[in-house]
């Protein structure tokens, strides 16, 4: 049971949005800004995979089996999968091309967006209806931003002082106290924003918003009754947040973005 007691999610819809790829409709989607994630490169995984399992469970209105799931990084937060090897597969493969790609945003920093997104697959007739192509009709997107530090935590124990370097025993043991807590304040900082993230997807899922959701057989035996798709786009800039007209590009020309895995 979860008790949402964070702030309220940032919804938007963009209602004249259309891409220049006349197979691809992003009209009236649902969008979903999450906060943005700022973890250290041991948890990005782990992260990635708590979002984006939460984001599909409670879109997986078909026959499901929940798994919890535990996370080494995060010992404080399990969250839940549908339990479909499938799904699982699809998630692993988007979240290793994700980290494969990040894009160097300051001394250190990797960072990049996944979106989440959910279509229709309809029929589109072309000239006088002698030819059918399928186009996506999306209608809902979940927007991840993620900030990764890339750089090593070295920090030297007590014990490999000897007995030469004492006169510096007591600046190296500072240091190393400084580093450590930076760590932990680190830790504790990704741990609180993971956790309000997937609070926040709990409460959009079952809040009000629902028009926007389009028709489906839930008789199907397919858990996973929309059709999604796990991308980055390709906007993502060197700032580590984003071109700051970012939205405008995309309300102008459709997103620019990188397929990492479709369903």
């Amino acid at each position: 049971m979860y008790t949402l007691c964070y702030g309220k999610v940032p919804i938007v819809f963009i209602t004249a949005c259309i891409s220049r790829n006349k197979n691809i409709h992003i009209m009236n989607t649902l969008q979903h800004f999450l906060p943005e994630l700022e973890v250290d490169k041991t948890q990005i995984e782990d992260a990635l995979r708590a979002v984006l399992h939460t984001i599909l469970f409670n879109r997986s209105l078909g026959p499901v089996v929940p798994t919890e799931k535990n996370m080494l990084s995060f010992d404080n937060i399990t969250y839940v999968s549908c339990g479909i090897p499938k799904v699982e597969e699809n998630v692993d493969k988007a979240i290793s091309k994700f980290c494969s790609n990040l894009q160097l945003v300051g001394p250190g920093l990797g960072g990049g967006q996944l979106w989440v997104s959910f279509y229709e697959r309809r029929e589109k007739k072309a000239f006088f209806g002698i030819h059918a192509n399928k186009e996506k009709l999306y209608w809902e997107r979940w927007i991840i931003p993620v900030v990764v530090n890339l750089s090593p935590h070295n920090i030297k124990s007590n014990s490999t002082v000897n007995d030469k370097e004492k006169e510096t025993n007591y600046c190296s043991s500072s240091k190393s106290k400084i580093l450590e807590y930076e760590k932990r304040r680190k830790n504790e900082m990704a741990e609180k924003v993971l956790r309000n993230t997937l609070f926040q997807i709990v409460k959009s899922v079952n809040g009000n918003n629902s028009n926007h959701i389009p028709p489906v057989n839930l008789n199907s035996e397919n858990a996973m009754v929309f059709h999604y798709e796990i991308s980055a786009p390709s906007e993502f800039t060197s700032n580590g947040r984003g071109s700051d007209n970012w939205i405008q590009k995309v309300i102008l020309n459709g997103p620019n973005k990188i397929n990492l895995m479709s369903i």
